[in-house]
């Protein structure tokens, strides 16, 4: 009996010493981090009108066009704020409109100005440069770099009668070494919306 149990023991010692070393013969490979793979969609556009709008452009057929419902309930001073909705990507562009026989430009370009670098204590660097239009309008966009809320914002003017101003989020945290891929892909979207930008006489 006592022969049996110490021949158990053996065996059970042997095993053990064959599974330590199989364990030790595996390679460990550590894993990237990685991000959910992203399917962007194709680059087609369409025209947004709208008769009772002062302005048109041009945006992706991947995107819709929502009023903004922060002002249904109350009256302000025009009902043209827009909502441009990518939901493929969980990114909104928010277009916010001003009459310039109710508002000063210098005072809505100086206020554009302050707004994008209120996104400073987050970002690496702030850009801005001119956009051309077709329509002779003044354009001007930023690009914010870094972990900021917005990464792209703009404003476009025939600085006589219309101001429309635009803005970027992505509804998540803001990590631009995940978000960026996104970023990049609606930059051109965003140009392209500006240079198809046409007010309303």
């Amino acid at each position: 009996m006592a022969y049996m149990k110490k021949g158990l023991r053996i065996s059970f010692f042997l095993v053990g010493i064959v599974v330590l070393f199989s364990f030790c013969n595996d390679v460990f490979v550590p894993k990237h981090k990685a991000y959910p793979k992203i399917i962007f969609p194709t680059k087609t556009y369409q025209t947004f009108t709208n008769g009772q709008y002062p302005y048109t452009f041009s945006y992706p057929t991947y995107a819709k066009c929502l009023q903004d419902s922060a002002f249904i309930d109350y009256k302000t001073d025009n009902p043209f704020w827009l909502n441009v909705q990518i939901d493929a990507l969980n990114a909104t562009l928010y277009l916010t409109y001003k009459n310039l026989r109710q508002h000063q430009l210098d005072k809505l370009i100086y206020d554009s100005y302050k707004i994008t670098n209120k996104q400073v204590y987050k970002a690496t660097s702030i850009q801005d440069s001119a956009v051309s239009s077709p329509y002779g309008y003044q354009i001007v966009f930023y690009t914010v770099t870094g972990d900021a809320a917005t990464t792209h914002q703009f404003f476009v003017t025939d600085q006589k009668k219309h101001f429309l101003r635009g803005s970027l989020y992505l509804n998540t945290t803001p990590n631009e070494d995940s978000l960026k891929i996104v970023t990049d892909f609606i930059k051109p979207d965003i140009i392209h919306l500006l240079k198809t930008v046409k007010f309303n006489d």
